[in-house]
């Protein structure tokens, strides 16, 4: 549970921060971001830390791997 509670802390800090200096985020980037590092730690007891880290190698695969998967689940036929 700390993981949970360690992710969303950083959530937050980045949504006051955006807010502090009028800075545009993209919240479906940044809701992929929270999801994977909360259950990064729920499942795995890993602290990948995706929110903070925007250049990570996790990132770069993620923003290759969910639109296929999106595209895949949202098709007529398999």
């Amino acid at each position: 549970m700390a993981e949970v509670i360690r992710v969303t802390e950083r959530l937050h800090k980045r949504l006051d921060q955006a807010a502090r200096l009028d800075e545009r985020l993209d919240l479906q980037d940044l809701m992929t971001s929270y999801t994977v590092d909360v259950t990064a730690g729920l499942a795995f007891g890993i602290d990948v830390n995706t929110l903070e880290v925007p250049e990570d190698v996790l990132r770069g695969h993620m923003n290759h791997i969910f639109p296929m998967l999106m595209k895949r689940m949202n098709a007529p036929f398999p």
